[in-house]
């Protein structure tokens, strides 16, 4: 299998509303690197446990952005990821194809906005669902009101859903010599399983870290949010600020990642709950005796970006990181358009929690003063 080919498989590891979204985009700027198209965790819930499946469809989808051109098998690439993202649809395989062919012979096929609206357009899927700016969605579908909940009662890809692009797979000679990096924030508690599943690379996790104010701030916009949806839960949710603001789903559907012992907190106020939400993959990694390297979010978007990423092209082996200092990047998986320190608005519910939830020292621990 591709995956027992991998020498170096790199795992990003943070919270949710993090930046791994701004960082793995960033990297796969970077010739030299591999990538998934999206998040792991669709690939691991299809396979259902089974690690031989896992295996096989990670190494399938390995490559990297393709520079010109379709890519590799796109036709048969949309039609994967559009019945995962739409599973309840059970959209059939030739209608899907007939709508990408009749929308490739309308737009060509190329990263960014143009393609995937008019095939949306074409499919009447919802596009409020998608990794697009709002801006967008309401010039291009004026009747198509703002939903509040999940897009169906089974989730395998967390929305907002990725827009597939040009791709082009690894080849045998890139997957041995290239790292492979991984970063979707849930993979912070799958390392053992990872390390099972690439058994011949040496696993590295390049820990990135950002202020738990931010991050609980985008947390927490995030639950209100209509996407971000991950799980329903056999637990009852009573979440102050969730449950009770959203009664006819939020007292089952989960959203981000659960952490070890969620269950724990399925009575607590949001903000609480959100706090834990960044500490405990934080809390995972410092606990891991692996290979690591670490990188703080305000630095990669501020002053020190130029020292950051030629000390990350350093560990990685790839001297093309260190060019990626002029890459500006749209706001990906955004709630809200960004502005600096905007989790002040929301400070004298933040910090409280950030306290009340235990994770003063682990903030200090990773630099951070509340």
């Amino acid at each position: 299998m591709e995956s027992d080919l991998v020498r170096d498989l790199v795992v990003v590891a943070s919270s949710s509303r993090g930046g791994s979204t701004y960082l793995g985009e960033l990297l796969r700027r970077a010739p030299g690197t591999l990538h998934l198209q999206g998040e792991t965790n669709p690939y691991v819930d299809v396979a259902d446990g089974e690690p031989s499946v896992l295996s096989a469809v990670l190494g399938v989808d390995i490559g990297r952005p393709a520079e010109e051109g379709d890519g590799e098998d796109v036709e048969e690439t949309l039609v994967w990821r559009l019945q995962l993202q739409w599973p309840d649809l059970d959209l059939d395989r030739e209608q899907i194809l007939r709508w990408v062919r009749e929308t490739r012979a309308e737009v060509p096929f190329a990263a960014g906005e143009p393609f995937h609206v008019r095939l949306l357009q074409r499919a009447g899927l919802n596009p409020w669902y998608y990794d697009l700016p709002e801006a967008t969605v309401r010039a291009h579908f004026p009747h198509v009101p703002k939903p509040s909940g999940p897009p169906g009662e089974t989730v395998h890809e967390m929305s907002p859903f990725i827009l597939v692009r040009p791709w082009r797979r690894a080849t045998p000679e890139e997957l041995a010599t290239q790292p492979v990096v991984l970063t979707t924030p849930r993979n912070s508690f799958r390392l053992p399983l990872l390390r099972r599943l690439f058994p011949n690379a040496r696993v590295r996790v390049l820990h990135l870290t950002r202020h738990p104010a931010a991050a609980v701030n985008g947390l927490v916009d995030g639950w209100g949010h209509h996407g971000f949806f991950s799980r329903t839960v056999d637990v009852p949710l009573r979440i102050a600020g969730y449950s009770d603001r959203f009664p006819e789903w939020g007292t089952r559907w989960w959203k981000f990642d659960p952490f070890p012992g969620w269950r724990d907190w399925t009575e607590a106020p949001l903000e609480l709950v959100c706090a834990r939400q960044w500490a405990a993959p934080h809390e995972v990694v410092l606990a891991d005796d692996g290979e690591r390297h670490t990188v703080r979010f305000e630095d990669l978007v501020g002053p020190r970006r130029a020292e950051v990423l030629a000390s990350l092209a350093d560990w990685l082996g790839v001297p093309a990181v260190a060019d990626l200092d002029d890459v500006e990047l749209p706001p990906l998986m955004a709630t809200r358009p960004p502005s600096p320190e905007r989790w002040r608005a929301r400070a004298g519910a933040i910090v409280p929690a950030l306290r009340d939830a235990g994770v003063t020292e682990l903030a200090g621990r990773l630099g951070y003063e509340l």
